[in-house]
């Protein structure tokens, strides 16, 4: 996928949704948050330039529990290679070192994996005190997942800094997943609009041609709430 049109797609779909449920969220009936922030992967180094969001739209069940239909998407975890080497534009191949005479053009490569993932689950939230003001939170979500992996390859030359090459791919797979959050919101002065913090962490299966992979991410955010 050349460009990230699903980031696009997820904030306008994200956007759509929340008109629909803005005048009840009001009353207290629905209640609705969206964050976005970094995604971190289990067991790797931390990387603060993948961000992504969720949207929760959820239905309130009792004074401190309710049921949200929830929809995200991020990017979690990269990989990169760069070298120097030798580009011949007759066969495609590149290699580290060029025979007199040298007619291959030098160039820099680098290669990146990029792991990432679209979700939709329902969440069960418990929100315990009585939340006037501030309202702590712990939810459980259940749902489908859309891991993938995405290939990108650039040849550039040394000495022009044109492209020789470039190449851009993503595979996905689909599987189960589950996750589980905890954050707080903020409402000031008792009002329906506030402020949200969380932390979720996610774990899914998927199927990525013939190979099963999965996917263990934290991700953290900050943005809005209504209720």
């Amino acid at each position: 996928m050349g460009t990230p049109d699903w980031r696009a797609n997820v904030w306008c779909t994200a956007m759509l949704l929340l008109v629909l449920p803005a005048g009840l969220a009001g009353q207290g009936v629905v209640r609705a948050s969206l964050r976005a922030g970094p995604s971190f992967s289990l067991g790797g180094a931390p990387q603060f330039d993948l961000w992504g969001g969720e949207l929760a739209i959820g239905l309130r069940l009792g004074n401190h529990t309710s049921l949200a239909v929830m929809a995200g998407a991020t990017p979690y975890d990269r990989s990169t290679i760069r070298f120097e080497g030798f580009y011949d534009p007759a066969t495609g191949g590149v290699s580290q070192s060029c025979p007199d005479p040298c007619t291959d053009t030098p160039i820099v490569r680098e290669s990146r994996d990029t792991d990432q993932a679209q979700f939709a689950a329902l969440v069960l939230r418990l929100s315990p005190g009585s939340g006037r003001v501030a309202k702590p939170w712990i939810d459980l979500g259940v749902g489908v997942y859309r891991l993938g992996e995405r290939f990108e390859d650039r040849l550039t030359e040394k000495t022009t800094g044109a492209t020789a090459f470039s190449s851009d791919h993503t595979s996905w797979g689909w599987g189960p997943g589950a996750s589980l959050g905890v954050g707080s919101e903020w409402y000031p002065r008792q009002g329906g609009i506030g402020l949200s913090v969380g932390a979720r962490l996610h774990a899914a299966l998927a199927k990525l041609g013939s190979d099963l992979t999965g996917g263990v991410f934290l991700q953290v955010g900050a943005g809005v709430a209504w209720r």
